[in-house]
Formats: structure tokens, C-alpha cells, sequence
């Protein structure tokens, strides 16, 4: 009997640690907001001046959420820049569990509000490509597109947000196989594992790159001889009809030195120099840079005054060489042709280049 005194005192003690175990999760779980509409949303304008801009965001139960006509979904938004003409790239990031053997991302869909709020433009989540990890960047699902809003129109983009829909929430990604990774590097035999999929989440990373194409001051020179007299400018979405037509031309003249270039990269991976496949892979990635300011130093200028770049390479000069230099003077014939969206599709298939020699890997 002499110990029911303790009992008791460590049963209340129990009680009241029980109370309070049970009370602290739900002063701290976040409550999450629900908009009925995109007006609602509080879109804080993209500044974007000569440099490029990155935004990288988490997407989780704190994120506003928005009901649309196929259910609630995550949303995150902003307000466009007036003027200029800008190259967006959105990165969504993988996230990967079970021993990296599973993995996951937000399956992004991008779209387009003019300043009535209403869609005008909308990029579904199967244009998200896979983009391998390296030393420099991480593992995400990729896409790419232009926005030039050098000219006004009745369904001006005035916002940009992201978000999934139940479609997207359907889709799956093939992604890296670290085991098979692993294996090549090591030149052994591949153990027999199954493809790795990524699949759609209602949360992960996501970061947004925003790169203007024409420098600040050429903008505002612009913008004011627009608002003077009525100047005649190109779409204000690309791609559209005359940018995949100008694409196809730029893809078709830089086919056969990338054909050239992809088929040295393979041969360099065949021959176990991947040290060499991987400086290549990096001189594509200078390369887009270089050309991308290249046009925007050109672009605007009198045509009398671009001077083409000299070809100086030959047969026996390498493979990098005749890229670079190829490029680079048919980039500013673009330009001194008029040919704007020709030299833009240019810059992109850069792109494609890089990602088929990831496939090589």
C-alpha cells in the first residue's frame, strides 16, 4: 500500500504528458489556402533587367492551392515583364527514395493568363524532358520555351503560373538508373534491375530561369519607337507556326556538323575517353551561352553594320571548332537576313544537341 501514493502521482503525470502529446501537432500544422480563382492570388512581378533571373521555389501543403474545372491543385504565379523578349526555363526536381530506385517529381504545367486572368496559353506537363544530374546541376524534369512581348495584342500574357492537373498527375518520366549509371562506369555487367520512372507528386522543387534576349537599353529604345508609330514585330508567343517553320530550316542547315559532332562524342564513349565526351558536352553548353548573347548583341542593329564572323577552321581543325564557328556565322546571317526566329530555333537546337549526347552516355 505504501507505494499507491507514487502510482497515482506517476498515473497523473502519464495523463497530462498524454494531453499534451496529442494538443502540439495541431497548433503546428499550417492551414492550407484555397483560392476559388487566379485573381486571388498575390503574383509578385518578375524584375528582370541584363542578367538572368532565377526563382526556385518548394511546393508543399503551405502553398496556396486553386480550384480549377478538374479539381485543387498547387499554384504558384507571377506577374510578366512588360517588354522585351525573354527565354524561360523551368526545372522541376526529382527527388529520389528507396535506395534512389524510386523517384518522384511535380509535374508542372505551365500557363499563360492575359490581365483578365484567363488562359491563353497553356504548356502541359509532356513537354517536361529529363535532365540528367551533373557536377554543376541536379536531376530535374526540363522544359524550355520563348516569350517575346514586343508587340500588344488582344490576348497580351500578362502572367505566368505553374501548377499540375489530374493529366499530369497521371504521367511518368523515365529517369536514370543508378545502378546501370554506375555499371557503365565501372565497365562491368549492369545488374538486372527494372527502369526507373519518375512519378507526379503534389509536391517538390521547382526553379524557374528567366534570360532576356535583348539587352535593357535596346528594349527601352524600342518600346518607346513602339508607342510613337505602329512598328511591325514578330508573334508575341513562340514556339508557333512560324517559329517551328523557321526552326526546321535552322535544324536542317546545322544538321550535318551536329550529326559529325554527336557521332565524335560516341566514338570518344565507345573508346572509354569519357573525359573527352564530357569537355564536348560542356563546349555545347558555352556554346548556347555564347550564342544567346551573341544575339542579343546583334539583334536591332543595321543590317549593314553586322559583320559575319570569319571561318578560320578546316577539315583537319576539331569538331568543336567547325561548331562553334558554323554556328556563330550562320547565327549572325540569321540576324542580318531578318530572320529573328530563324536565329532563335539555331540557339535551341543546341539543346537538342546536348540531349542527345546525354542519351549516348
Amino acid at each position: 500500500m505504501k507505494y499507491l501514493p507514487l502510482m497515482i502521482m506517476l498515473a497523473t503525470l502519464g495523463g497530462c504528458a498524454s494531453q499534451q502529446t496529442q494538443q502540439t501537432p495541431v497548433s503546428s500544422v499550417a492551414q492550407q489556402q484555397t483560392v476559388s480563382g487566379f485573381d486571388a492570388l498575390n503574383l509578385s512581378a518578375l524584375k528582370i533587367y541584363n542578367k538572368a533571373v532565377r526563382v526556385e521555389q518548394t511546393i508543399n501543403g503551405t502553398t496556396p492551392h486553386i480550384r480549377i474545372a478538374d479539381g485543387v491543385t498547387p499554384v504558384l504565379g507571377w506577374q510578366l515583364p512588360d517588354y522585351g523578349a525573354y527565354r524561360f526555363q523551368l526545372d522541376s526536381f526529382v527527388q529520389r527514395t528507396h535506395f534512389a530506385n524510386k523517384a518522384n517529381a511535380f509535374m508542372a504545367e505551365i500557363w499563360l493568363l492575359d490581365k483578365q486572368m484567363k488562359p491563353v496559353q497553356k504548356l502541359t506537363s509532356d513537354r517536361l524532358k529529363y535532365s540528367k544530374q551533373s557536377m554543376l546541376t541536379r536531376e530535374a524534369l526540363t522544359e524550355e520555351f520563348v516569350l517575346d512581348l514586343r508587340v500588344k495584342r488582344e490576348e497580351q500574357p500578362v502572367y505566368l503560373v505553374i501548377l499540375t492537373t489530374p493529366g499530369a498527375m497521371k504521367q511518368k518520366v523515365e529517369v536514370a538508373n543508378f545502378d546501370r549509371e554506375y555499371a557503365k562506369a565501372r565497365s562491368v555487367q549492369a545488374p538486372p534491375t527494372p527502369d526507373v520512372f519518375a512519378t507526379a507528386s503534389a509536391s517538390g522543387t521547382i526553379r524557374l530561369e528567366v534570360t532576356p534576349l535583348v539587352s535593357q537599353s535596346f528594349k527601352d529604345q524600342s518600346h518607346s519607337e513602339t508607342e510613337n508609330k505602329a512598328v511591325e514585330r514578330r508573334p508575341d508567343y513562340v514556339p508557333s507556326a512560324d517559329i517551328q517553320q523557321a526552326k526546321s530550316v535552322a535544324e536542317k542547315d546545322s544538321k550535318s556538323i551536329s550529326d559529325r559532332y554527336i557521332e565524335t562524342v560516341q566514338q570518344a564513349i565507345k573508346s572509354g575517353k569519357i573525359q573527352q565526351a564530357i569537355k564536348m558536352r560542356t563546349s555545347v553548353q558555352e556554346l548556347h551561352s555564347r550564342l544567346q548573347q551573341q544575339f542579343a548583341s546583334l539583334y536591332g542593329q543595321a543590317k549593314d553594320s553586322i559583320q559575319l564572323p570569319a571561318i578560320s577552321s578546316s577539315a583537319s581543325s576539331s569538331i568543336t571548332e567547325q561548331l562553334n564557328e558554323q554556328l556563330s556565322r550562320k547565327l549572325a546571317v540569321y540576324i542580318k537576313q531578318d530572320k529573328p526566329q530563324a536565329a532563335l530555333a539555331l540557339i535551341d537546337s543546341l539543346k537538342q544537341l546536348e540531349y542527345r549526347i546525354d542519351r549516348s552516355f
